[in-house]
């Protein structure tokens, strides 16, 4: 199609009838050969991504079947997805840097989600705490209390969800794992899904 002729800068009638493993790079050109192979072995359509000269590709492969149920011909649907990908390797830099953010503060950095149960815990937590974040997700950091501040903390929790996502420094007394008490200054607030439900802490 169109598409197709202006991506690979040729004129229409130059690419009818050429030869498709010319008209790219010779590693791509081996690579979607490859492909082509397995839809023409298997008789089933397959779906891979790939780049050239920079400019990255979502392709599926269909095999198009004669009467006798034999691949006739393949048809190759392929989408441009550069932006989706430096959309990805920006997300993936941007969350290298949180968890080195993390890892380098000194405070236990955590999340919670809707149900009040930790869904994320910052390593220097066993430094603190002496707990594992392995034997903290899916807890409640109520468990973690002593006994008789857990009632005055949900209080303060509940409170900044009907604040609709103020902050609050909140003090608690937390039981280590050893036993002994550790207080602990927490500043937090309540996340908000877009159709305004609540999401967590």
């Amino acid at each position: 199609n169109e598409t197709a002729v202006r991506s690979l800068g040729k004129r229409r009638k130059d690419l009818i009838g050429a030869l498709s493993d010319t008209l790219l790079p010779p590693a791509l050109a081996t690579a979607r050969r490859r492909k082509i192979e397995t839809v023409l072995s298997t008789k089933e359509a397959i779906r891979f991504t790939d780049e050239r000269g920079g400019t990255w590709f979502d392709n599926v492969v269909y095999p198009i079947l004669d009467a006798k149920g034999e691949v006739k011909r393949i048809a190759i649907i392929a989408r441009e997805i550069t932006e989706q990908k430096r959309a990805e390797a920006a997300l993936q830099e941007s969350e290298a840097r949180f968890r080195d953010l993390v890892t380098a503060t000194p405070d236990i950095v955590w999340e919670a989600d809707d149900a009040a149960r930790f869904s994320y815990i910052s390593p220097h937590v066993e430094q603190i705490l002496g707990y594992t974040p392995a034997e903290l997700i899916g807890r409640s950091p109520f468990d973690f209390l002593e006994p008789e501040g857990r009632v005055t903390s949900r209080e303060a929790f509940d409170a900044i969800v009907r604040s609709s996502g103020a902050f609050i420094t909140h003090e608690s007394r937390w039981r280590h794992k050893d036993g002994h008490t550790v207080i602990l200054e927490t500043r937090a607030m309540a996340i908000f899904t877009p159709d305004g439900s609540f999401g967590g802490f």
